[in-house]
């Protein structure tokens, strides 16, 4: 068995948490300027101190270079709408509230006018959370 990681084995392998690879080992100690001690479970057999070559953050795409197609829109009313995965964030931008919204099958998150996303149950669910954000913008009666 070796007794340091190998070079390019995936982040996964060194991850360690209550029910599967979940967390990042911490680092619990720099040695000198270059090797590192990490903090392994006890289920992991390698030796804790490490160079920092070996360290390297893993990627938080499983499969780089992939990204996924946007599922097609749905249409309502004559009009295309995409499902929302859930808002992120919210911020004023030029006097007007905007939403970081990501959609489901989008790689990145989107800034959308409060107007577009305003009656949203991810909307709703993100002022659950965040209450002390901006927002959300008064209902409309219509």
């Amino acid at each position: 068995m070796p007794r340091t990681l190998p070079p390019n084995a995936p982040a996964a392998c060194w991850t360690a948490g209550t029910s599967g690879p979940t967390r990042s080992p911490k680092i619990t100690k720099e040695v000198s300027h270059y090797p590192y001690e990490i903090g392994f479970p006890s289920t992991v057999k390698h030796h804790r101190v490490q160079h920092e070559s070996l360290l390297d953050p893993a990627d938080s795409d499983p499969l780089s270079g992939q990204h996924n197609a946007r599922p097609p829109p749905v249409i309502v009313d004559g009009v295309e709408e995409h499902y929302v995965e859930e808002v992120l964030d919210a911020r004023i931008s030029r006097r007007r509230l905007q939403y970081l919204v990501k959609f489901i099958g989008d790689d990145q998150p989107e800034w959308k006018a409060a107007e577009e996303v305003n009656k949203l149950e991810a909307l709703d669910n993100f002022h659950g959370h965040c209450p002390d954000k901006q927002g959300p913008l008064p209902e409309d009666d219509d």
